[in-house]
């Protein structure tokens, strides 16, 4: 599951009972070698500090704790108790994952950040797989059981519960947007390289042939496109396959014994800003246009829309006006938002104005003033509603 505001591919990894980690680094084609964890531990994963990029973290059966990683060092949370399943989400809507367990009993604890003390959930009941996702596109993570013994899968829905008809003897649960709708869906594998993917449109499943026998189930978003697409790691091979649109891109990472894990690993290049809706609706098709800023360098911009980039304008020095009015590429589009007199402890500009590739040449005099914050994560809450407001205009 992506997190709102990044605009990064995931990725895949893995990680070894002894406390290495290897992480598949996009840009150079190699893998990132991290130590943090020990014998005995499970990998967990998640964006703990909503920064847009995907931390580490462990769980210590043994402790019954979790270490996730922190700036600096890390942090430790006593949580869990013998035979618990760790899982991740973000239980209260912040933008941050947080951890928790559930007992395969019908127990969960899940973390709360603000109190510092565990919320504890009853639902499910003795043999069910813990699983968790946005079913219902809120921003919030929700639980979910899969029941081995009936083959089914239970989703709360307040004021009850979805049941889902799903699967046979012997598959792994698994979790995504399967149609790039904001949200998850659930679905099973069997293993041998058969999917079943429930589509909630027509409340049936979509059988997908991909994999072979003996190979390990994985779901992310590799291409950035909102929807979610498979993935198996080959354990005989220590290699992944993650489908692309043409077929599927294979990646030889990993060796004997290891774990896999799915998140945004290039710390270094991940853009971060405002999440994709506060700046959408900007032109006829309702294409989304989101802004953002690259945590390494605050001198470079991007206007994501289309997949539009624009990293050529740097300011010369620290601290001087930075200048870039990228424009959306659509022959329909109306709206193209404009960042000006920008600099790094300053404020900036919004100003919206009409798209020059429709002959209109005179910007609207719709322009604000919004300062960002010291951690240089840009807050363009306001954009929609400026866009609205000009729009109506």
């Amino acid at each position: 599951m992506m997190t709102p505001g990044i605009v990064s591919a995931e990725s895949i990894g893995v990680y070894g009972s002894e406390g290495t980690w290897a992480l598949w680094n996009t840009i150079n084609g190699s893998a990132d070698i991290v130590g943090f964890g020990w014998a005995g531990t499970e990998p967990i994963t998640g964006d703990w500090d909503a920064d847009g990029v995907t931390e580490l973290g462990i769980y210590n059966a043994a402790g019954n704790n979790f270490l996730v990683q922190a700036d600096p060092g890390f942090d430790l949370i006593g949580l869990g108790w013998p035979g618990a399943t760790p899982v991740t989400g973000d239980w209260n809507g912040d933008g941050a994952e947080e951890v928790g367990v559930y007992d395969n009993e019908g127990t969960w604890a899940l973390w709360n950040t603000s109190t510092g003390s565990a919320d504890i959930v009853g639902f499910g009941w003795a043999g069910t797989e813990p699983i968790t996702g946005d079913w219902d596109g809120d921003g919030v993570t929700n639980l979910g059981i899969y029941n081995t013994q009936g083959n089914n899968f239970h989703i709360p829905n307040d004021p009850g519960v979805d049941v889902i008809g799903l699967g046979w003897p012997d598959v792994t649960p698994v979790v995504g947007d399967w149609n790039g709708d904001g949200k998850d869906e659930v679905g099973v594998y069997d293993n041998k390289g058969t999917w079943a993917l429930w589509n909630a449109i027509n409340g049936s499943a979509d059988i997908v042939g991909f994999g072979w026998e003996g190979t390990e189930p994985i779901t992310g978003d590799w291409d950035l496109d909102g929807s979610t697409e498979l993935a198996i790691y080959n354990t005989e091979g220590n290699n992944f396959l993650l489908q692309n649109n043409s077929g599927f891109d294979v990646v030889g990472l990993g060796w004997n014994g290891v774990a896999h894990v799915v998140g945004v690993w290039n710390a270094d290049h991940a853009w971060i800003g405002s999440v994709a809706h506060y700046s959408r609706l900007l032109d006829n098709d309702l294409d989304e246009i989101s802004l953002a800023m690259n945590k390494a360098d605050h001198n470079s911009l991007s206007m994501i829309g289309q997949q539009i980039i624009d990293d050529t304008h740097k300011a010369l020095e620290d601290n001087s006006r930075y200048s870039v009015s990228p424009m959306f590429q659509e022959a329909q589009s109306e709206w193209v938002l404009c960042l000006t007199d920008l600099n790094y402890v300053g404020q900036y500009t919004i100003l919206i104005a009409n798209d020059l590739k429709a002959g209109i040449d005179d910007p609207q005099n719709t322009e604000k003033w919004l300062s960002y914050s010291n951690s240089a994560i840009y807050h363009m809450n306001r954009a929609v509603e400026l866009v609205n407001n000009a729009k109506m205009e």
